[in-house]
């Protein structure tokens, strides 16, 4: 019988050496799994084999060997997303005696990685993927009317050792899920307005890192500075006022706020720059305006802060 991709799940452990894989403590069900192993294999490239009878090449050889991919999920104010919002951020503080607060700045790239698993689906034979020395490239945030924020993580890992059983998730007890509606306005520059959608990403602008002596990278190294960009859809009707700071070029900090029944997720993004505006009319329905933006550091000021608020005492908890 073929598996089902029901059930996906996603687990994670934090690793004490880079690249040795440990137990996965943390889970999340999974929205889609894109992480894999890609062994590339190519002919090798001499000019036949004397006294060949075939006219075509004999062998191969791997050229390439990495891990990489995306692996998505809905965030929450009390599960395991505390956990990977560290490995996208850099840093993070605990505080607090209940209600918690877990503060996220931007710091350089972990030193140390993760384990992560992904259990694929359902079935009979169905089976689990685990891989060592993972780290985020590119941590994307998305929040639209009518659905939950979606945390997509672009991951580089080092490698795995193929498919084997299945792990059995521990999922948090509560996991509220950080739904549309629990969003306040977006104030930049001391204007509020009301969103249509919003999304942001940190890229850490990593890669990997191929040497000779071994076809997996190391530890992924930096190709650049760090970036913060985002975008934002609101209706048109404040005047022009944000227009205006787009004009003007206006460097300031963005705060929305997002609130729960028990949790809270407040971002604020620091130094920010609406780089690029659209406001194309093209329906007699209500008039749309977009902004591109950026978020740049000061040295006090990095560029992006999170402060997740949740009655767990740990940013790594699982429960």
């Amino acid at each position: 019988m073929p598996t089902i991709g029901a059930y996906t799940a996603f687990g994670l452990g934090a690793e004490s050496t880079h690249g040795t894989a440990v137990a996965r403590t943390n889970w999340l069900p999974a929205r889609a799994w894109g992480l894999q192993r890609r062994l590339e294999l190519v002919p090798r490239a001499h000019l036949g084999i004397s006294n060949a009878t075939a006219v075509m090449r004999r062998t191969v050889y791997p050229s390439q060997d990495y891990s990489n991919g995306p692996v998505s999920h809905d965030g929450s104010y009390d599960d395991s997303t505390a956990l990977l919002m560290y490995y996208g951020f850099g840093a993070v503080v605990d505080a607090g005696v209940g209600p918690y607060t877990h503060t996220y700045t931007l710091a350089g790239p972990a030193l140390l990685g993760f384990t992560a698993e992904g259990k694929k689906g359902h079935g009979a034979n169905a089976k689990s993927e685990v891989f060592e020395g993972c780290l985020i490239a590119r941590q994307t945030y998305r929040v639209q009317t009518g659905k939950i924020l979606e945390i997509s993580n672009e991951i580089i890992a080092e490698t795995s050792a193929g498919e084997a059983a299945q792990g059995t998730p521990t999922y948090a007890t509560a996991a509220e899920a950080i739904a549309y509606n629990h969003w306040g306005a977006f104030t930049f520059d001391s204007v509020a307005r009301t969103l249509i959608s919003l999304e942001w990403t940190i890229d850490r602008m990593i890669s990997e890192r191929l040497r000779l002596g071994s076809l997996n990278s190391p530890l992924p190294a930096p190709t650049g500075f760090t970036r913060v960009t985002g975008r934002m859809v609101v209706e048109h009707g404040d005047g022009g006022v944000w227009y205006s700071k787009h004009l003007a070029q206006t460097q300031g900090d963005g705060t929305i706020t997002a609130t729960g029944s028990g949790g809270s997720l407040a971002m604020t993004f620091q130094n920010m720059v609406l780089m690029k505006r659209d406001n194309e009319v093209s329906d007699p329905g209500v008039n749309q305006e977009s902004y591109d933006f950026e978020c740049f550091s000061d040295g006090t000021d990095l560029g992006c802060k999170a402060i997740l608020t949740n009655t767990n005492a740990l940013y790594s908890d699982n429960s």
